[in-house]
């Protein structure tokens, strides 16, 4: 499963929680809604809780992954001839180019 994120204006994430269900994690966009609740099945509370502690521990390696990526972008500078070699290669030259 892959999930593409491009939230909207109007996306939310909410904790839902009353007395006659069990507690769920709601995210919509207006659009679509996606919604983590327990199994109900025997031991499902304590499932849901150990993915949901993975969950936040991953979601948060993601989130320091994200803004360490957006921070080298910020300080690179986009005409650093050496950096882009080294990232994506030598150009590769076709029939008919000269080196």
């Amino acid at each position: 499963m892959i999930v593409m994120v491009q939230p909207s204006a109007g996306t939310s994430v909410r904790f839902g929680h009353n007395t006659v269900e069990p507690p769920s994690l709601v995210i919509d966009d207006g659009t679509t809604t996606v919604v983590f609740c327990p199994a109900n099945i025997v031991g499902g509370l304590t499932e849901a809780a150990q993915f949901a502690e993975l969950l936040i521990q991953r979601a948060t390696e993601w989130e320091s992954g994200c803004r360490h990526a957006l921070a080298a972008t910020e300080t690179k500078d986009p005409f650093d001839v050496d950096a882009l070699v080294a990232e994506y290669g030598h150009p590769s030259s076709s029939d008919g180019d000269q080196a």
